[in-house]
């Protein structure tokens, strides 16, 4: 929450992996925001013994949530805009040091890019040491 309207660089973004996953990265902009994530994963598939903590391989699924508000809006400009999306995943780390995710959301609010319910999949990999 911001006490005063922030100019765009300062604005809190909304859409992508680490918000609102089925919709494209800072799909909206906003001085306000919220976002929410409820995600159910299941058990690891490999790395379930003592030896083997290293690896970890899971499914799950997701609900998104945002909402991003402007307090001055323009004329003609929206003041206010919603997100909301479901979709399911999978995440593994492989060897303590190599990650990898792939999902699949369904924005169930229309899209800035005016795509209606067309899913979105991403992925990322990247290694921590």
């Amino acid at each position: 929450m911001s006490s005063q309207p922030l100019v765009n660089s300062e604005q809190f973004s909304a859409g992508g992996l680490g918000t609102v996953r089925g919709y494209l990265e800072s799909e909206t902009l906003g001085d306000d925001a919220v976002t929410a994530t409820l995600e159910l994963r299941s058990p690891s598939l490999v790395g379930t013994g003592k030896d083997d903590a290293e690896n970890d391989w899971r499914f799950y699924v997701f609900g998104d949530a945002g909402f991003t508000s402007i307090q001055a809006p323009l004329p003609g400009q929206d003041p206010g805009s919603s997100l909301l999306s479901v979709g399911l995943g999978t995440r593994g780390r492989f060897f303590d040091h190599y990650n990898g995710s792939l999902d699949v959301g369904l924005p169930l609010l229309r899209r800035s890019s005016g795509q209606d319910r067309q899913p979105l999949y991403t992925f990322r990999v990247w290694g921590d040491f």
